[in-house]
């Protein structure tokens, strides 16, 4: 609120008028916070004095450097004593607040994950399938360049490579994709960077063993077969 109202400028002694005709005068400045969901961006927020701004429902926040189970069943003690009539409606610990706050965007995340899992694997399936019927279909090609005087290695590292071409476009553009939509998500996650490491390397990494292993089996399996027997299968 400081940043946008007084940019540059000390926001102490500052006067703010209310809707109801109240001045209310600056006396400090606290560190910008998210007032309603952890996502959203920081907005303005005023702070009251407890006399200024009477509650009958008020809340009760303290840090501790120990454990807060024990804090919050001490401080619970200390009221009742002070105030035996005092009706406590919530005491929980902040872990435990955000827990609960935090359970629907966690589930959704526990079934985005489940569904990415099998996302993933059906597209390793598909990836292994494509690649290693890519190369096998090349078998009267290996036949030819085999009776031409073709050695093994050369074929092998031939077909692989013409296998590999196919996985790298397709992992390519999906990559391109991958990055778009996480700029467009960024907004509506917490604490997710747009480029995750571990996502963008781990998943192409894995795609292309699969399409390595996809493309050498098949490959290795045609070098071995005989050219005429290759010639006259076709």
């Amino acid at each position: 609120m400081a940043d946008r109202f007084w940019p540059g400028e000390d926001p102490l002694g500052r006067v703010i008028r209310t809707e109801d005709g109240q001045d209310l005068v600056v006396v400090g400045v606290t560190r910008s916070v998210q007032v309603r969901t952890l996502g959203e961006a920081p907005r303005p927020f005023i702070y009251l004095p407890y006399s200024q701004n009477f509650s009958s429902y008020p809340f009760l926040l303290a840090r501790t450097h120990g454990r807060a189970g024990d804090l919050l069943r001490q401080m619970v003690r200390v009221i009742r004593a002070e105030n035996p009539g005092a009706v406590l409606v919530g005491t929980y610990t902040m872990e435990e607040h955000l827990g609960l706050r935090l359970l629907p965007d966690r589930l959704a995340a526990l079934f985005t994950t489940v569904f990415a899992v099998l996302a993933l694997v059906l597209a390793t399936i598909g990836l292994y399938g494509i690649v290693s019927h890519t190369v096998a279909a090349r078998s009267r090609e290996v036949g030819i360049r085999m009776s031409l005087g073709a050695d093994t290695r050369g074929i092998v590292a031939l077909m692989v490579g013409g296998g590999m071409k196919l996985a790298c476009v397709g992992i390519g553009l999906g990559l391109v994709c991958a990055f778009l939509f996480s700029i467009i998500l960024h907004r509506f996650l917490f604490e997710v960077a747009v480029l995750d490491p571990p996502t963008f390397l781990g998943v192409p990494g894995l795609l292309l063993s699969v399409a390595l292993l996809a493309a050498y089996v098949p490959a290795r399996r045609a070098s071995r077969v005989d050219p005429i027997w290759a010639l006259r299968a076709e």
